[in-house]
C-alpha cells in the first residue's frame, strides 16, 4: 500500500525510528480531532451523528496511541498465552495496569488495543459515507477481523493499516462538519 508507510523491512530494521513516525503519525489524528472537536463545538451539538463519529473517532485513535509502542516482532502462541495469564493475574492482585504492564505483556496487550481500534473503525466504516470507496479494495483487504493473539501477526502492519483508516476517516469527517456548517 503506497499511500501509507510500510510494514518493517526486513533486518536490519530501525525499530526507533519506526515507533518515533508511529508516535507522530497517531498524535498528528489526535490533535485532529481535538481541532474539530473544539473547532465546532462538537460536545456541545445536538448532532448526534458529529457527537457519535467524534467519540467513535477519539476511541480509535487512543487504542492506536496506546499501541503503537507495543507492536512487536511476531511470538509463539505460548509466550502470548503466559503473557495473558501474568497480565490477569495482575490485574487481580493490584485492579490496576498501567503502560509498563502493557509494554512488559506486549502481545496481549497490543492484540486488545488493536481489537478495540478495529471494532470502532468498523463502524465507522459504516457511518461515514464514502470511507469504504475512499479507502479502496487494497486497503479494505488488509482490513482484518479482530485478533485473537499476535501469534505470527505483524503488528507493524496492523497497527499502520488501522492508522490509515483513522486518517482517511478523520478526513471525511471533517469535509462533512464543514458541509454542515455553510
Amino acid at each position: 500500500m503506497s499511500q501509507k508507510a510500510s510494514s518493517p523491512p526486513p533486518a536490519p530494521f530501525d525499530e526507533l525510528a519506526w515507533l518515533i513516525r508511529g508516535r507522530f503519525k497517531i498524535q498528528k489524528q489526535l490533535r485532529r480531532i481535538l481541532f474539530l472537536m473544539e473547532e465546532y463545538k462538537i460536545p456541545y451539538h445536538n448532532d448526534d451523528y458529529s457527537q457519535s463519529v467524534s467519540s467513535l473517532l477519539h476511541a480509535a485513535a487512543f487504542s492506536l496511541w496506546r499501541s503503537v509502542f507495543l507492536t512487536h516482532l511476531p511470538q509463539e502462541r505460548k509466550e502470548n498465552l503466559i503473557k495473558a495469564e501474568k497480565y490477569i493475574k495482575k490485574t487481580l492482585e493490584t485492579n490496576m495496569i498501567t503502560y509498563t504492564d502493557d509494554s512488559n505483556l506486549q502481545g496481549w496487550a497490543f492484540a486488545y488495543y488493536q481489537n478495540n481500534a478495529y471494532l470502532r473503525l468498523q463502524i465507522l466504516c459504516s457511518t461515514i459515507d464514502g470511507l469504504k470507496e475512499e479507502l479502496g479494495t487494497e486497503v479494505m483487504k488488509h482490513f482484518q477481523p479482530p485478533l485473537v493473539s499476535t501469534h505470527n501477526a505483524n503488528t507493524y502492519e496492523i497497527w499502520d493499516t488501522h492508522c490509515f483508516i483513522l486518517k482517511k476517516a478523520v478526513n471525511l469527517f471533517e469535509k462533512k462538519l464543514k458541509s454542515m456548517k455553510t
